[in-house]
């Protein structure tokens, strides 16, 4: 039944049955469902987003920390897991920039220290050079005289050896820098070997240094640096060659090479790539009675690499080892970099060699074409 009530304003109030419900379509109901799921994709996104986005920003700070960028340190916001995170990166990063400070002034205070006590030995060497000097004067006993010149000359010797550590350790320290920061320039790579073979060479008399070079090479390089690489290679070869040690400098399709080969006992093939590690002398027939720190092949590597080159050995065609040195001529150097001279480079044969698979130097990451 039905109840019709009029009200004072002049309404009628209808009371009765309620209508039976009707359910919802199939259309409206996929639509609310869309709807629905469109608002919780929207929310889930909103967060993805920016936890993604903060994933990001420690990812980018964790790449990008070095040498150059050794006090960045990810951005601290808010208490959640992602805070936690780039607290503890920048935990890690604040104590390896403390480390790789110490042992910065470590190095730098121990070479520089060093030098202060050689200098007084050097002292004490003069006047006892000198005392040697009176004592042959005086014609005193000859074996007390030979005793005191063998001293002489062992404490030099000695002192010597100190000197060329402490140099080798200050030049491996100053090229601890980042490659963005290191200059180059256009250098004549003729000139360059000439000279420095001309100087390398004098403390081996024994050994017959032949050069066969092809003229007007210039190379895309830092003069100094390249100047102490070549200083290194040849000094290492005159050590260990027998007789004989050949330097050869050809140009390639895309820079120059200079190979350094000698006739001693060489160096074995599983080793090839650990000689260019610091402080690494292999336990060999080629280092008997050789005295060194195996500094000079670590600095010859690190030169390499600061001048985007290649640096390696294989068996030498004399019987020993063969260092080879890859780098840049000037026609191949980057776009971005400045030209700092117009020196233009003759073209020549490529090399026909082909190089080793496994004796790249560390740094270098992939073989001259």
């Amino acid at each position: 039944y039905s109840v019709y009530v009029k009200t004072k304003q002049d309404k009628i109030l209808h009371v009765g049955v309620i209508n039976k419900f009707e359910p919802l379509t199939t259309q409206l109901l996929v639509i609310l469902i869309s709807i629905c799921l469109l608002i919780t994709s929207m929310v889930v996104y909103f967060l993805v987003y920016r936890l993604e986005y903060r994933l990001n920003v420690v990812n980018r700070i964790v790449g990008e920390f070095g040498p150059k960028k050794i006090k960045n340190r990810v951005p601290i916001k808010g208490n959640d897991v992602i805070t936690q995170l780039g607290i503890k990166v920048n935990e890690m990063a604040n104590r390896i920039e403390q480390l790789l400070q110490h042992q910065k002034e470590i190095t730098q205070a121990v070479s520089h220290e060093l030098r202060t006590p050689i200098a007084r030995i050097r002292f004490r060497l003069q006047i006892l050079s000198d005392a040697c000097d009176e004592l042959e004067q005086a014609r005193e006993s000859d074996e007390m005289k030979s005793q005191l010149d063998d001293k002489v000359v062992g404490i030099s010797r000695d002192i010597d050896q100190l000197e060329a550590l402490i140099d080798e350790m200050l030049c491996l320290y100053k090229l601890d820098i980042d490659p963005a920061d290191y200059k180059r320039s256009l250098v004549n790579i003729d000139e360059l070997l000439t000279s420095v073979l001309d100087l390398a060479k004098l403390p081996y008399s024994h050994i017959d240094f032949r050069l066969h070079k092809q003229a007007g090479i210039t190379g895309y390089c830092h003069a100094d640096d390249v100047d102490r690489l070549l200083q290194n290679l040849i000094s290492n070869a005159g050590k260990h060659a027998n007789s004989r040690v050949d330097v050869i400098l050809e140009q390639t399709d895309q820079g120059f090479c200079i190979s350094v080969g000698d006739d001693g006992a060489g160096i074995p093939q599983a080793d090839r790539e650990r000689v260019f590690e610091p402080f690494t002398r292999l336990d060999s027939s080629r280092n008997k009675k050789i005295k060194g720190y195996g500094l000079g092949l670590a600095i010859v590597s690190r030169i390499a690499l600061l001048n985007q080159a290649k640096v390696w050995v294989e068996t030498s065609p004399l019987g020993g080892a063969n260092f080879k040195f890859h780098c840049l001529c000037a026609e191949h150097m980057p776009a971005n970099e400045p030209k700092t001279s117009s020196v233009k480079t003759l073209s020549q044969e490529p090399l026909s060699e082909d190089l080793p698979e496994n004796a790249l130097a560390q740094g270098s990451m992939e073989k001259p074409e």
